[in-house]
């Protein structure tokens, strides 16, 4: 958003991409776009990450579900990281609410739990879709790795946002 707020900043932002690549081709860069939409329009949102900009991944909203994500997961090799459990206060409006069938007494499934659920089954791509998860949450990041134990986390949220490293790794880590 910041480089697309100013004229020019696109082509800046494309030319810093390619310079990191061209450098340093072992850095991954993701592009944290937060897109979400469906069609023909993902798919031109997709090409404009991989094609244009030549990231290796980009941040998705997964709140239109399979079919929003489906253009980005053509373009073989390329990551997402699909927003779960995000580390700003308001991500609880929607992201903590309980979901429940009808009838059942099982406890409520929440709404970043079931991203993660979705993300860890129906919608992996080996390893390619992963999860955002902040760090001012890290007892949701030990939830969301108990039920993605092989999905990829980005973690935001450590420094100004008041995110501990140590914690956010502690509850993160994978154990096979």
């Amino acid at each position: 958003a910041y480089f697309a707020a100013h004229n020019g900043g696109e082509v800046a932002l494309q030319r810093l991409i390619a310079h990191i690549n061209a450098s340093h081709p072992d850095v991954p860069v993701i592009l944290d776009a937060k897109r979400g939409d469906i069609g023909s329009t993902a798919e031109q949102y997709a090409r404009e990450a991989f094609v244009r900009y030549g990231a290796d991944a980009v941040t998705l909203s997964p709140y239109m579900g399979l079919d929003s994500l489906e253009p980005y997961l053509a373009y073989d090799g390329k990551g997402l990281f699909l927003l779960c459990r995000t580390s700003n206060p308001g991500g609880n409006d929607v992201q903590n609410l309980g979901l429940q069938a009808d009838g059942d007494d099982a406890p409520a499934e929440r709404v970043f739990e079931r991203v993660a659920r979705l993300a860890a089954g129906r919608w992996r791509r080996e390893q390619r879709v992963g999860l955002v998860v902040g760090a001012t949450y890290p007892d949701e990041i030990a939830r969301v790795r108990a039920i993605a134990p092989h999905a990829p986390l980005l973690i935001p949220g450590v420094g100004a946002q008041g995110g501990d490293a140590q914690a956010a790794v502690r509850h993160g880590w994978r154990v096979d």
